[in-house]
């Protein structure tokens, strides 16, 4: 059996990489091809990722890989589990997702949990309750009626957002 070859892409909170992984029908050989820093850009009071020079090192790592790996199977994207953006009627990312340490996504937690208490959270989504998860950023954008919020016509998550950039299309990973 020829070895088939998968593109993968790990963006961290700090770094990221790319990496080829070569099965050849018993197992897995995993090559690092390329690392970059993940740093966020404070600007104007908020912290953002810098979401298009990401996009940048993923499509220089996809352009390495192909020239060296003629026959790649297929891309996967994994990243570092928070943070979102929103994309308008348009088609047009809103705006740099913000960072999930940025002081202005604190919420109230008591004020989310009188909407949805914290056992029925947890029992919904099976993880440890944290407020650096999304649904306390949804909360916060809702409640300050933030300009994303209102204008976002689509909610993608990180991984989401490189997908849609690379294809055009619009899709949600589902993950439980």
């Amino acid at each position: 059996m020829a070895s088939k070859n998968y593109l993968i892409f790990d963006f961290g909170a700090s770094n990221g990489r790319s990496a080829i992984a070569s099965f050849d029908g018993n197992k897995f050989n995993i090559k690092v091809t390329q690392r970059f820093d993940n740093r966020p850009v404070y600007v104007t009071g908020t912290l953002y990722w810098d979401i298009l020079r990401l996009y940048s090192e993923l499509m220089i790592g996809i352009q390495s890989s192909v020239r060296r790996y003629k026959d790649i199977t297929s891309v996967a994207i994994d990243t570092w589990g928070a943070d979102f953006g929103f994309i308008d009627s348009n088609g047009k990312l809103i705006s740099n997702p913000v960072h999930y340490r940025d002081e202005k996504r604190k919420v109230d937690s008591d004020s989310l949990y009188k909407i949805i208490p914290r056992e029925e959270l947890f029992e919904l989504t099976g993880a440890a309750i944290s407020p650096v998860f999304d649904l306390f950023h949804l909360y916060s954008l809702k409640i300050q009626n933030a300009t994303e919020f209102v204008n976002g016509d689509r909610f993608l998550t990180i991984p989401d957002i490189f997908n849609y950039f690379l294809t055009g299309r619009t899709y949600n990973e589902y993950t439980r």
